[in-house]
This record gives structure tokens, C-alpha cells and sequence, in this order.
């Protein structure tokens, strides 16, 4: 997790407001490795802990599958917030997602791009290495 995260959760929360409820789901371990070809830095368990502390999140939970189907099916929220990094990617599952999103009455917003520009995989190999460090 860098800054950009906890901006975009912050974010999300402010569009909510004070009467909603920010729900975080979290992709499974076992997706992120078929998806990026390597675990995730942190197991499952410990980003829930991570997120789930945070002030602004009110609940987190573990996500079903690589797609936001079943948390938007699950939690029928009134407004999706994604990462700016998604407003440039384009899958068929993102079109399955925002087809639903729009079936459902979801509005789907996209955080706004930060400054500076956070990227979790130019941070990932120093905290791998250093993680590794540790458990010597």
C-alpha cells in the first residue's frame, strides 16, 4: 500500500460521505499471482488488517474472484470508485463490471490522478527484499 491508495480510499469516503458506509473488498492472494505472476507483498490476511485500520474504511472484506462482479453484486453500493490508473485500461472484465455497475444504478467515478504519481510495483522489490531480510 503507498499514498496514492489511501488518497483514493480517502477519496471514496468523501463521496459517500458521513451517512455511507466505505466497503473495500481485496483481491485473493491466489488471483493476484494469476493475474501478475507472483504473490502479492502482503498476505490477504495482513491487508486486510492494513486497510481495514484505516479511519476512512468502514469495512473490508476479501473479494471473490479478479473482477468487482461479486462485490458489486454483494454490496449493491451506490457509487464505485476506482483508481485513476483505470480510467486508461480497458478489459472485457471491466466492461462486464461497468455494464453491471450501470444495471445495478451504480455510479462509477475514478479517483483523480495524484501527485506524485505512487507505483506499487517500483516499490514492491524493495519491500520483497526487505520482507525477505526479516524472516532470515
Amino acid at each position: 500500500m503507498h499514498p496514492g491508495h489511501l488518497w483514493t480510499l480517502e477519496y471514496a469516503k468523501a463521496l459517500v460521505g458521513t451517512a455511507g458506509r466505505l466497503v473495500v473488498t481485496l483481491t485473493p492472494d491466489s488471483e493476484i499471482r494469476a493475474r501478475k505472476g507472483h504473490v502479492p507483498v502482503y498476505p490477504l490476511r495482513h491487508r486486510l488488517e492494513l486497510v481495514g485500520a484505516l479511519k476512512c474504511v468502514d469495512v473490508c472484506v476479501p473479494g471473490r474472484g479478479s473482477t468487482a462482479l461479486w462485490s458489486l453484486q454483494q454490496f449493491k453500493p451506490t457509487v464505485w470508485v476506482r483508481g485513476n490508473d483505470w480510467l486508461w485500461k480497458w478489459t472485457r472484465a471491466s466492461s462486464l463490471e461497468e455494464r453491471l455497475a450501470a444495471r445495478l444504478g451504480t455510479d462509477v467515478e475514478f479517483a483523480p490522478p495524484w501527485k506524485p504519481d505512487y507505483r506499487s510495483s517500483a516499490a514492491m522489490a524493495l519491500v520483497k527484499n526487505w520482507n525477505t531480510h526479516l524472516e532470515k
